[in-house]
């Protein structure tokens, strides 16, 4: 207020008692004898009462006066009455007739004294702080809420979930509301990840419609949202409101790793009576993106720990990719043993002999031992993709074996084929990777036992392969994240979380697709569909029969370290009229072409001899001498030379196990 505004008399009695009459508010005077309270014009403009209503009602000063601060009025009353009484400052809060708390500074001095020195009359002033003080009160809401949010920020020691949940606390006690919440939104679902709520049963994991909850707004938003009341808002007729009963709200959104990850937000039921201020919004603000700072760095270490956990899992997957395919290549070495004397055994028997049906089934039984074999391999290490056409019911009854033998005892695997000629492309290793993944699910979901049951149906241009276990099921959460990366339900030193999503990635590479059925308590089913194709299945020769040959007469050298293996082989091209030298080794080999080397016409050396490498020897040996025709047997899948690119692959290649009709089909194609 001007100089100019004031009252004259005011003028007139405050200048001579205060230098700085321009920033007084009000001017009061005592009579100490009489008791009597005058009190300036400029009173009511700065409390909305009259001074005829404060000297008509002397209580009503006492009841203006904030109760906490009736104790000033007495001590300036106890100054007053003092013979050394000068000056006296002190400050109050007054309730203005509108009934706004106002704070006020007053500054008393004694304008009149008797003969004897007593104050007879004092003089005062009052100076509206209102504004000062609520900065001031600001700055230490402000500093105290900061100083927690630094506490807690540094507490490293305590788990990011109570970091959470003390945020929520000294937010709440910020802004004086009950409920604290912060909340993860995935599609249009509201979920509570970390909650501090007085009187209220809200919990962490509840679930809530989005579009009912305020939260909805703050994202359409996209920033801090609040109000004091609902009911006198544009949110009067919101079902966050009328249904949940929250009057009152601030929130902001909370953002992980440059996403929208959900909200931050304090709620209450009942109206605030104190106004949000841009102080409150920065406080929210600061708030939020410490929660999404900290939500972040929670993510990069589950990345980098999930990162860790699949590193460990491929190392162990190579680890046992290395010992199947060791174990493989002596099995194979064995079982090529097994078929090469059983078809020797075959050719001495004269037709129609009662022994040769049993020895045709031992190779067929060998040879199926053979794909067993391989399917391992392909399980066990990852390899390129190489489809093939094969007959649905066919490639799983093939496999049904070693579901049964994956499931152990107790479990019974049952099947129901009714896909008859139904043809799909895809590579075996993959389908039987499927399959295995599916049965291992079903296992840990029965450990009492139960029952696999694995179908096939023919669906349009589809086969479908329905795979069913009576297990514990699943809830809709779990089923939900079923074939999320990383997720399981299984202790880390059990399960990755790769299975399914690896399952999911396998199928769609095939064209195809999956979807899961599940109930708790009433077990899982996996629904399979896969493209149909028109090519014809692909087929391993059986070698029921002993086959003759088409090749002309050949000198041939034979490079093996296994000696069942070498002794079948040279005995199959003996049985084909060729000259056979045989040596376990390169070194051996080359002792040999010293001597022999321009009348070799053939070389055949296994493609990972031990000792001198006898594939170097070869591939050397037609590069220097005069060019014999080379053929490689190999233990190893072809795929496997592929990983590390064995110089092999640049000539025939004969997979062991192999017969006597494979080994002159391959005579033919080099020498025929």
């Amino acid at each position: 207020m001007a100089a100019s505004d004031r009252p004259q008399g005011d003028q007139s009695r405050a200048k001579d008692q205060f230098p700085f009459f321009d920033l007084i508010d009000a001017y009061w005077d005592w009579d100490v004898a009489e008791d009597r309270t005058t009190f300036s014009p400029l009173l009511h403009k700065l409390t909305g009462y009259t001074p005829v209503e404060l000297e008509q009602s002397p209580s009503l000063w006492a009841e203006i006066v904030h109760p906490e601060d009736l104790k000033v009025l007495k001590e300036v009353r106890q100054w007053a009455l003092k013979p050394t009484a000068s000056i006296f400052n002190t400050k109050l809060r007054v309730k203005a007739k509108s009934g706004q708390w106002l704070w006020h500074r007053i500054r008393c001095t004694v304008a009149e004294r008797d003969g004897s020195g007593a104050p007879i009359r004092v003089s005062g002033v009052m100076l509206d702080i209102s504004e000062q003080e609520a900065l001031k009160s600001t700055l230490e809401e402000t500093g105290f809420i900061l100083r927690q949010l630094h506490s807690i920020s540094t507490a490293h020691d305590l788990p990011l979930q109570e970091r959470l949940n003390r945020i929520l606390i000294a937010g709440c006690e910020h802004f004086g509301l009950p409920n604290g919440i912060i909340s993860c939104i995935e599609e249009d679902q509201y979920e509570v990840l970390a909650v501090h709520s007085t009187g209220s049963s809200i919990k962490e994991g509840d679930v809530y419609p989005l579009g009912k909850t305020f939260c909805n707004e703050t994202l359409k938003f996209g920033g801090a949202v609040y109000f004091e009341n609902a009911g006198k808002s544009k949110f009067k007729t919101h079902p966050c409101y009328l249904e949940f009963g929250l009057a009152t709200y601030i929130g902001t959104p909370i953002e992980v790793d440059n996403e929208v990850y959900g909200t931050l937000n304090f709620s209450a039921p009942s109206p605030r009576i104190k106004p949000y201020n841009a102080n409150d919004n920065e406080i929210l603000k600061l708030m939020g993106q410490w929660v999404g700072s900290a939500l972040t760095r929670k993510k990069i270490a589950r990345s980098l720990l999930e990162t860790e956990r699949q590193f460990q899992h491929a190392q162990r997957l190579e680890t046992v990719g290395r010992l199947v395919g060791g174990v493989a290549h002596d099995i194979n070495n064995l079982l090529t043993a097994i078929i090469g004397h059983t078809d020797l055994a075959r050719m001495e028997l004269p037709a129609g002999h009662l022994a040769d049906e049993d020895l045709s089934h031992s190779v067929a039984a060998a040879k199926r031992g053979a794909r067993i074999t391989r399917r391992l391999l392909g399980f066990s290490r990852p390899t390129s993709y190489a489809p093939r056409s094969a007959l649905v019911d066919v490639a799983i009854l093939e496999t049904q074996t070693l579901i049964a033998q994956l499931a152990g005892e107790g479990i019974k695997v049952v099947t129901d084929f009714q896909a008859e000629g139904s043809c799909i492309l895809i590579d075996p290793a993959h389908l039987d990777q499927v399959l295995m993944n599916l049965a291992v699910n079903s296992r840990d979901a029965m450990p009492l036992g139960g029952t696999i049951t694995i179908a096939t149906r023919k669906i349009g241009n589809e086969a479908i392969i329905i795979f069913t276990d009576t297990g514990c099921g699943m809830d809709k959460e779990i089923l939900d994240r079923a074939f999320e990366p990383y997720f399981t339900t299984k202790s880390a030193d059990v399960g990755t979380g790769l299975g399914l999503a690896t399952l999911q990635s396998l199928l769609q590479k095939a064209g195809g697709h999956v979807s899961i059925q599940s109930k708790v308590g009433q077990g899982t089913s996996f629904t399979i569909g896969l493209p149909l194709t028109k090519d014809t299945p692909t087929t391993i020769p059986e070698g029921t029969s002993v086959p003759s040959h088409k090749t002309g007469v050949a000198t041939i050298l034979v490079i093996e370290a296994e000696e069942m293996v070498r002794h079948t082989v040279i005995k199959y091209l003996e049985k084909a009229g060729h000259r056979v030298l045989a040596v376990e080794n390169g070194h051996e080999a080359n002792d040999v072409w010293s001597d022999r080397g321009t009348g070799i016409d053939l070389i055949i050396s296994d493609a990972v001899a031990q000792g001198g490498p006898g594939w170097k020897f070869a591939i050397d040996a037609r590069a220097n001498g005069r060019r014999p025709l080379l053929l490689f047997m190999s233990a190893f899948p072809t795929s496997y030379l592929e990983e590390t690119g064995h110089p092999a692959l640049f000539y025939p290649i004969l997979e062991k196990p192999f017969d006597f009709e494979a080994l002159n089909l391959k005579l033919d194609q080099i020498m025929g």
